[in-house]
């Protein structure tokens, strides 16, 4: 098994959740490109969250957009381990406040 910590801007100042989801977004991206070098299956990639890092990870999953398959090298993550995620976000003023609508 191989893992990676990765680091999304968090949504302190004028970064968005959107931002985030794109780091989120370009962590799989990268580990898929650097599956020959790690000795891992590309089509087997599992994203590990916690809380936020949950939301982040499960919206890479089930959203689509644009880039998603830069190169032919997908975004999204095979298997998804959630713990404590956050999930509902539509009604949280904090969340829609900070998406700006």
């Amino acid at each position: 098994m191989f893992a990676a910590a990765i680091d999304y801007r968090l949504s302190e100042g004028k970064v968005t959740p959107i931002e985030s989801l794109d780091d989120a977004r370009a962590a799989f991206r990268w580990v898929r490109r650097k599956a020959v070098d790690f000795n891992i299956d590309p089509k087997r990639v599992a994203g590990y969250g916690v809380s936020a890092g949950g939301q982040l990870i499960t919206a890479a999953a089930v959203l689509d957009l644009p880039g998603d398959g830069i190169g032919d090298t997908s975004s999204k993550p095979d298997l998804l381990v959630l713990w404590s995620r956050v999930l509902d976000i539509a009604n949280i003023e904090y969340f829609t406040k900070l998406i700006q609508g």
